[in-house]
């Protein structure tokens, strides 16, 4: 999907960092708004921040800072090249096998 483009979300992006409370407070937002780009502003990614966006789009898993396995899974299992951002080398070929 898409990155949706609001006046509210370019307002946190020109600021250049999200902070973590205004994803934290509005994950609704953030879940409805998110693009992989976006995911690279936040400054203190929260795991449900991180689902929330690999969720909207797999390729966030690039700037996902500390990648967990659920994480790591729901990326791939919405699309399958985000395997190439899985950064632990077993999860990769565990998810390789499994979706490979």
């Amino acid at each position: 999907m898409p990155c949706v483009t609001s006046t509210r979300a370019m307002d946190f992006l020109e600021g250049g960092e999200i902070d973590a409370r205004f994803a934290e407070d509005d994950l609704d937002f953030v879940s409805n708004a998110w693009c992989a780009s976006a995911l690279k502003y936040v400054r203190r990614q929260t795991p449900e921040i991180c689902l929330a966006a690999v969720k909207q789009d797999a390729m966030a898993l690039e700037h996902v800072q500390e990648q967990t396995p659920e994480i790591c899974l729901a990326a791939v299992e919405e699309d399958c090249d985000a395997l190439e951002y899985v950064r632990d080398d077993d999860l990769r070929a565990e998810l390789e096998e499994k979706f490979g």
